[in-house]
């Protein structure tokens, strides 16, 4: 995609975010590198500055073997006195190889000088370009006013700067530098090779297409008839949404028929007919529960149905392919609420026209599909190229080697998993390291606006360090994401590679969302998640100083025993969680087995309510689960504060302490006090009247727990990290009747009471007596919910 009108704002915005002489980092780097490489035959070329940075942002246009450390070229400067100026650029830093010639125009100093415009040393290292046009840019609310801004005269002047290049170097007889690799012509050069291969997507619309028959009294074999070309399509390893389908008709015929009724009834909203039909096949399966575990009717599946019903409107979606394609592509479409099946697949299917109206103006593909299918009956015509925009994406996901680009016109924003495995797994090591200091952490978060005790950040590093597995649980939107969002970033060198965020399904049954598959249709291969979990898994392995960040959001929307079991264990034996049977002669990155890596922090977030699953004690025991709850002085404090948080605006500032933070969670160092031993024995007697008491393991966890808070949460009293430990490591496992567990949160109440102020009243006005003010408060709670309702649990809806 060419260099357009919106890349001006776009580019204008970002340099309004830096700090003059400061340059971008990490959001701003990535959004300048995904701007469109090439306008008019040019390479487009952009910087608002790394690192140091530069002091004017700027974006050039070169070419004739043109470059901007020794050439001339048209350039779009922005200086912070709000003027973008469009000049014929010559520059600074070498003298170029080419001129201009005679121009007739001023150069950059003449017009600073002639509209008494001071300026610094720096801004001066441009002056002896000449200027073709300046304009004025308003801002509001440290944006381009996009109403008062006239982008349209901008491009026209950049338009024509360009032209006058263009002509100046053609006609010299001067050779035009050959045209880059694109996605789009290795996808040309390469397609008589793979069609063989991909053709069967045409086969398979066509074959739908005349087989598919609403009405057919035998549904079932009229299903398996219509999709019988489909293959990897709809049916791989422990992937067969069809064989569900067919199923599903073979049980109840009707009920299934109106299910795809439903679906292709174009009259209704696609997002509720996508829902509609998610949950038909939920209903379905549960009416077979203890044989069918999943019903596999996931958006790819429902892509395919669209796709093979409608060719000329639907395309099938596939994330992991889509995603390396928009952003080779370097185009603006964002894969936000893609959990939110129908609304996302909208989105994409507008994202996906725009991508296929490129393809039809593009006269030699069309003569190569017209050679291919306007002679072959088994093949559809694909008039509007719908299913050959698909083919385009699915090369670009899985066949292109992104070597053959040429390197200057590949977008580097592409994700760490798009880059080849080798690159991902020796990063050189250019950050000098620091030992880890708390406050040092804490006053970084406190940079991005978002509102936590110093004492729940402490708790929630020191659990980290005692164990890389926590639980943090509580109100919706209380900021439990956030926190291990923001820790994670600001931890983090590189968050792309460092950091992987999975929101869990609500039809996870087995580990092949988090760990992928053995590819039972082509040997060798290993289908890898979508969600990037075994992915971070292999490059934290190959990098044990730095941290690794694996977010679980709403980790209890499925049964974590079911799809976490594997990390569950490996948890506590160390020992390597099998993947495949990896055959000898394969060149596929993922082993055979994987150990789950020291430097790998596992982060699972939790809310309460009534459609989700509460954890069993076995995954209580192995974790520190952290309460976030909102106090009022809290929420006062946050109406009154400027709400505009930034979560990036921390990132990568406490990366140099993330080798030592790795190394204090590797250590097994214990501690314990007089006040320890004896409070943990007390509760253990009391937990253990009503099945709940603690093992050896959580009894040395908490001694880790101790002797990290005091070595890292300094400020933090011993009561203080004791309180932590029992809140996090023993009240978690409480759960069950009034009548069961009334006497025992009774004696616990007094056992976190000051030994001068026992008191067996549990109400909230006596929490100023407790020594243990965390546990007690949560402990009056839960005795509450228990007189209420008669069964109380640590897990609060």
């Amino acid at each position: 995609m060419d260099f357009q009108k919106q890349n001006i704002i776009d580019f204008l915005n970002i340099a309004l975010q830096i700090t003059p002489g400061k340059g971008g980092s990490g959001p701003q780097m990535s959004a300048i590198n995904g701007l469109p490489k090439s306008y008019k035959g040019l390479k487009v070329g952009a910087s608002v500055g790394k690192g140091r940075g530069t002091v004017i942002p700027w974006i050039s246009f070169t070419g004739y073997e043109q470059k901007t450390s020794n050439g001339i070229y048209p350039v779009i400067l922005f200086y912070q006195k709000k003027i973008l100026i469009v000049a014929f650029g010559i520059s600074a830093d070498n003298p170029p190889k080419e001129s201009w010639g005679s121009l007739g125009m001023q150069t950059l100093e003449q017009y600073f000088t002639e509209q008494n415009i001071p300026q610094t040393k720096l801004e001066k290292k441009y002056n002896a370009s000449y200027i073709h046009s300046a304009f004025s840019v308003p801002v509001l609310n440290d944006k381009v006013d996009e109403t008062s801004f006239d982008v349209d005269r901008v491009f026209d002047s950049l338009s024509e700067v360009c032209e006058i290049y263009n002509n100046h170097f053609e006609s010299n007889n001067r050779t035009v530098i050959e045209v880059q690799q694109s996605p789009f012509s290795l996808y040309k050069q390469d397609f008589p090779t793979f069609w063989d291969e991909e053709r069967y997507k045409w086969e398979a619309v066509q074959r739908f297409q005349e087989k598919w028959d609403i009405e057919a009294d035998d549904f079932s074999t009229m299903i398996k008839d219509a999709t019988d070309k489909h293959g990897n399509l709809l049916a791989s390893k422990n992937y067969y949404p069809i064989r569900m389908i067919q199923d599903f008709a073979a049980v109840d015929k009707e009920r299934t028929r109106n299910m795809f009724r439903m679906l292709y009834d174009e009259e209704k909203d696609l997002a509720h007919r996508i829902t509609n039909f998610i949950e038909e096949a939920e209903a379905m399966r549960k009416t077979h529960d203890s044989e069918w575990r999943n019903h596999y009717q996931d958006l790819r599946a429902i892509s395919v149905y669209l796709l093979s019903r409608y060719p000329e409107k639907y395309y099938i979606y596939k994330y992991t392919e889509l995603e390396k394609t928009v952003k080779l592509l370097g185009d603006n479409f964002s894969f936000k609420g893609k959990n939110d099946y129908g609304t996302f697949y909208a989105s994409c299917v507008e994202y996906l026209n725009g991508l296929s109206k490129r393809l039809l103006v593009d006269e030699e593909l069309q003569t190569i599909m017209h050679e291919k299918l306007d002679n072959d009956d088994m093949c559809y015509k694909d008039t509007e190229r719908h299913i050959t925009t698909t083919d385009f994406f699915f090369y670009v996901g899985k066949r292109l080697d992104v070597k053959r680009l040429n390197p200057n016109a590949i977008d580097t924003s592409i994700d760490a998993e798009d880059e080849p495995m080798e690159s991902l797994f020796n990063p050189k090591d250019t950050l000098e390291q620091i030992p880890f200091k708390m406050m040092t952490l804490i006053e970084k978060i406190k940079q991005t606006g978002l509102l936590y005790e110093e004492k729940l950040i402490k708790r929630y590093v020191c659990s980290l360090m005692t164990k890389p597995f926590v639980i943090l649980s509580g109100l919706a939107g209380s900021g439990k994401t956030q926190l291990a969002l923001v820790f994670a970033r600001v931890m983090s060198e590189n968050i792309d590679q460092q950091l992987c965020v999975v929101p869990v399904g609500a039809d996870w049954t087995n580990r092949e969302p988090l760990l992928g598959y053995p590819n039972a249709l082509k040997q060798g291969e290993y289908m890898l998640p979508e969600c990037g979990a075994l992915q971070i898994m292999m490059r934290a392995f190959r990098n044990p100083n730095k941290p690794y960040f694996l977010v679980l959001d709403e980790m209890n929307l499925s049964y974590v025993e079911r799809y976490f079991a594997d990390f569950l264990s490996a948890l506590e034996s160390h020992q390597e969680i099998p993947l495949w049977e990896k055959p000898d002669e394969c060149d596929s990155e993922v082993p055979a087995k994987i150990v789950l890596p020291k430097n790998l922090f596992i982060i699972g977030t939790i809310n309460v309510d009534e459609t989700t699953y509460m954890f069993s004690p076995k995954v209580l025991d192995r974790a520190n689960v952290i309460e976030f709850k909102i106090s009022e002085n809290e929420m006062e404090t946050f109406l009154k504060q400027n709400m505009n948080v930034s979560v990036d605006a921390a990132d990568g500032l406490c990366a140099n302490m993330g080798q030592d933070f790795v190394a204090k969670s590797t250590q097994k160092e214990t501690d314990s006090s007089e006040l320890a031993q004896k409070t943990l024995i007390d509760f253990f007697k009391e937990l253990k009247k009503v099945n709940a008491e603690f093992g050896y393991r959580s009894a040395t966890e908490i001694y880790r727990f101790i002797a990290n808070a005091k070595v890292c949460a300094k400020g933090m009293t011993d009561e203080e990290i004791l309180d932590a430990a029992i809140v996090q490591k023993l009240l978690p496992k409480l759960h069950g009747s009034r009548k069961k567990l009334e006497h025992a949160l009774k004696v616990l109440w007094g056992l976190c009471m000051k030994e001068n102020h026992t008191t067996e009243t549990i109400i909230h006005d006596n929490l100023q007596y407790a020594k243990f003010p965390e546990s007690a408060d949560k402990i009056q709670r839960m005795m509450q919910t228990a007189l209420e309702n008669g069964f109380t649990s640590f897990a609060e809806a």
